[in-house]
């Protein structure tokens, strides 16, 4: 006997101390033996920070910020002693939007069309040197499958890399039987990305990974050992289209 079980959590908290919204969709789905799952979250938030650093010595810093709608940024560095100049800005504007879905699920079948429009735009920008003993330096950047990874070691470097995305909406649909999950995901979104990167006595790691529509994907690896220039540029858009329908069975989430 075919079974098809579901549960799911919507949830918009609302704090009244600091006025933050944060929305939360989730579905949890078991048709026989086949499970799917998804889960999307942000939260209204406007983040701004900057700052210079420049000495001589030993630094560690670890840096993230992420969980809105899909959109993360991780940094590390990791700096042995030597002579170190950093400036850096992060910007991140974030805001609790409206989605709306239709599903339909029986014993043999579960079916959902789920649109979102929960804006986000993170921006990005550091200019780095370094000469000493050794410095591993790593950066992250995503936007919902769209992946920017490098990573660093050197003896010498010096580095600029600036980082922009926008996310405006994204649509699902997935349909689960007992024996296949078909799921597409497309969104309205774009990248841009610039790195230039010099070092010498060094190891550089370069990722590019993108699925626009799976199982289409896109994955570039490049590895440097020695003294080099690199220097990338990435641009990409996604967007989709709307098309009118009727809407009467769509639910949607509370204002």
């Amino acid at each position: 006997m075919n079974r098809c079980f579901i549960s799911f959590i919507l949830i918009i908290f609302l704090s009244l101390q600091s006025a933050i919204a944060y929305e939360e969709f989730y579905r949890d789905v078991t048709v026989d033996n086949n499970h799917w799952y998804f889960k999307r979250y942000t939260t209204n938030c406007t983040f701004n920070i900057s700052g210079t650093l420049k000495g001589y010595g030993i630094s560690i810093r670890n840096s993230y910020v992420g969980g809105f709608a899909g959109v993360n940024v991780k940094e590390s560095e990791h700096a042995r002693r030597g002579n170190i100049y950093i400036t850096e800005k992060l910007t991140l504007d974030a805001k609790e939007g409206t989605s709306a879905v239709n599903e339909n699920a029986t014993d043999e079948r579960y079916t959902i069309d789920y649109i979102e429009s929960w804006p986000t735009k993170l921006e990005s920008a550091k200019l780095f040197s370094y000469s000493g003993r050794g410095i591993t330096l790593s950066e992250y950047y995503e936007n919902n499958d769209d992946i920017i990874y490098t990573n660093a070691n050197a003896k010498k470097m010096v580095s600029l890399s600036v980082y922009s995305t926008t996310l405006l909406g994204m649509k699902l649909h997935a349909d689960i039987t007992p024996n296949e999950t078909k799921d597409s995901r497309v969104y309205n979104k774009n990248i841009d990305y610039f790195l230039k990167s010099k070092f010498q006595d060094g190891i550089f790691k370069f990722r590019y990974y993108s699925c626009l529509n799976r199982p289409n994907c896109v994955c570039v690896a490049e590895n440097y050992y020695g003294d080099y220039t690199v220097e990338k540029k990435i641009y990409l858009k996604e967007n989709f289209t709307i098309v009118n329908e009727t809407q009467s069975n769509w639910l949607k989430c509370p204002d």
